[in-house]
């Protein structure tokens, strides 16, 4: 089996649900044994990338629109259960062991009515239909490749009596969903595992109660005004001791840790529960049977999405002043990430209240967008959009949370029932304070987002550099001994190109490193929790100040017919005079993208060979 770059994390029933990617089928032969297979493309990598993490989406949507109101069955509902049904989880309980091949086989029919995974094949069955995914799946029958049991310890089948002579009981068990599409060399399989808890009952109204809360506490607890202090998070009361700019990198722990140690927070969402969605059942002894009730967050609904979504032509513009195109220069790639004046330039050109006011009216309307897939009713909309907790928030997104219990009986008659786990919407913000978003916001880009940078690429702030755009001057050193190898191995690769085409030398610098590479490059600023797409958040390309190139057509032609092509040397990369073409470009400028920065500066002296000059460095290796 190999594992996928990274595993994901996402929601699922039950659990945190896991994804791994493991090679199936026969490979493709390789039909010159003399000659070394391709390297691996980085484009067909993030396809499948983007594809993995788009069929988990649908799985996890699947699972809260089609599955979450089948979790809790009544006999009615159960009349096509082969085995998940009231005899069965009287006659089994606590004696899992004694299952036979043809149970598992019943359980397993039963499993895929709960998950409705006829539907949710034809669900990923329309990723067929996306240009960009057909390399990989048009030699694919059905992706969707049947929902596979697992058998282990974790395998629970219990039952009792909810009141006197009232059945109830539960069918816990792992499950996962095996996804087909082709890799490079052989068909490969991605893997979705989940749990399953269903409860089996005689009480329709203990069903409608429990349908209730499965549909609705998501968006029930965001809209509760009882509710509000736990459900909204502020960086201040979660920190413990981190810094207060690191408010605006990984956060989740912070709200594990803080949720799993806070009984305050648990009573009271016992007491929410009880009051909106069992209050007929006063004598229920509802409780969590675990301190750490915390499974996983998605808050994929951020203010970094804000600049993940921007095209080139949106992002800050400094090609007009020379002044200020070096002072951005030199806070990303020359000054120390660590000292204070890097910061105040970020606050001084970037990080203003202009652009704050600008960015958290973009941010508004994502969080819109977020409320609206919740289903609320135009009061509760307009009940939240107004709260000053959801206006300052810098994101939105769900908390999954597992371990509430129904106790039933005491002593050996005792009974514990598990409910199904729950998701929980809520906001979170740095700060409420516009000046100190300002304030973090610069810290954290100048000592984590561009010192991260500094650090993987092994760049000094130390070294003497010539004069900023001078016809010495070049883009900047790469000390980093591991990453060298790669980048110039990306030029070996791609050393077919049209005449003045700069595409591939950048692309060195961004591209090369890998997807392996660029997972942990950015797993290590601290923002890969609030990433959704990678691939669109570290651009660095040259430009042209007097008509920006949108990023997302790069490769168009847009990028041809420079004046300036490159070659790659043992100890750098330098632009030299183009051969061949109509060499009627010069670029002038640079477009920057990583985290929350998203600029474009002159830089146009990087671009030009003086009179004197038949070559000039890019980037050295040092």
């Amino acid at each position: 089996m190999k594992k996928l770059l990274s595993m994901l994390a996402v929601f699922g029933i039950a659990s945190s649900t896991t994804i791994t990617v493991v090679a199936c089928g026969v490979k493709t032969e390789n039909k010159n044994p003399d000659k070394k297979p391709e390297e691996p493309k980085e484009d067909l990598n993030q396809i499948i990338k983007d594809f993995q993490n788009e069929a988990t989406n649908i799985y996890i949507d699947h699972i809260k629109k089609e599955v979450m109101q089948n979790l809790i069955g009544i006999q009615e509902n159960e009349k096509k259960h082969l085995f998940i049904k009231k005899d069965n989880i009287i006659a089994f309980s606590n004696k899992e062991k004694e299952l036979t091949l043809k149970d598992k086989k019943d359980i397993e029919h039963d499993e895929n009515l709960i998950l409705n995974s006829t539907l949710l094949a034809q669900k990923l069955k329309e990723l067929k239909k996306v240009n960009k995914y057909k390399v990989i799946l048009d030699d694919i029958d059905s992706i969707f490749d049947g929902v596979e049991i697992i058998y282990n310890d974790n395998l629970k089948i219990k039952s009792g009596e909810l009141s006197q002579g009232v059945y109830i009981g539960n069918f816990i068990n792992e499950y996962k969903v095996n996804i087909k599409y082709k890799g490079k060399n052989s068909i490969e399989k991605f893997e979705i595992k989940d749990i399953l808890k269903y409860t089996s009952t005689d009480d329709a109204t203990f069903k409608v109660a429990g349908d209730n809360l499965a549909k609705n506490i998501e968006k029930d607890f965001l809209v509760s005004n009882e509710m509000k202090k736990y459900s909204n998070f502020e960086w201040k009361n979660i920190k413990n001791n981190k810094n207060f700019y690191e408010g605006y990198g990984e956060f989740s722990n912070e709200i594990k840790n803080y949720i799993n140690s806070n009984d305050e927070y648990k009573n009271n969402l016992i007491s929410f529960i009880k009051q909106n969605y069992f209050k007929s059942f006063q004598n229920l002894s509802l409780d969590f049977n675990q301190s750490n009730i915390y499974m996983d967050s998605n808050f994929k609904t951020n203010l970094l999405n804000v600049f993940e979504n921007k095209s080139s032509k949106s992002f800050e513009d400094y090609t007009k002043s020379e002044q200020n195109s070096e002072k951005i220069f030199k806070t990303i790639f020359r000054n120390d990430p660590n000292n204070e004046s890097n910061k105040q330039v970020l606050k001084e050109l970037y990080f203003t209240n202009n652009n704050m006011d600008k960015w958290n009216k973009e941010l508004i309307t994502l969080k819109s967008n977020y409320l609206k897939n919740l289903k609320l009713t135009d009061q509760q909309t307009n009940l939240i959009e107004k709260s000053n907790e959801y206006i300052s928030a810098d994101s939105i997104g769900n908390i999954k949370l597992k371990g509430a219990t129904i106790t039933i009986g005491s002593g050996v008659n005792k009974y514990i029932h598990e409910l199904p786990d729950f998701n929980l919407s809520v906001t979170y913000n740095a700060s409420s304070k516009v000046e100190e978003k300002i304030d973090f916001l610069s810290e954290f880009t100048s000592k984590v987002i561009i010192k991260g940078m500094h650090n993987f690429y092994g760049m000094d702030s130390n070294f003497k550099y010539p004069e900023f755009n001078s016809d010495q001057d070049y883009l900047m050193n790469i000390g980093n001994k591991e990453v060298i190898p790669i980048v110039k191995n990306w030029h070996l690769i791609n050393s077919n190109r049209l005449p003045g085409d700069l595409s591939f030398m950048f692309g060195s610098i961004v591209k090369a490193i890998g997807i392996s590479n660029k997972l942990d490059f950015i797993s290590n600023l601290g923002i890969s929790f609030l990433i959704k797409n990678m691939s669109k958040n570290y651009i660095i390309m040259s430009d042209y100040s007097n008509d920006l190139v949108d990023y997302e057509n790069w490769n168009n032609g847009t990028r041809y017919n420079n004046k300036v092509e490159y070659v790659l040397n043992e100890n750098d990369i330098s632009f030299i005079p183009a051969k061949s073409g109509a060499k009627d470009k010069n670029p002038d400028s640079i477009t920057f993208k990583l985290g929350y920065l998203a600029v474009n500066f002159k830089y146009e002296k990087l671009f030009n060979l003086s009179e004197s000059q038949k070559s000039k460095i890019f980037i050295k290796f040092v």
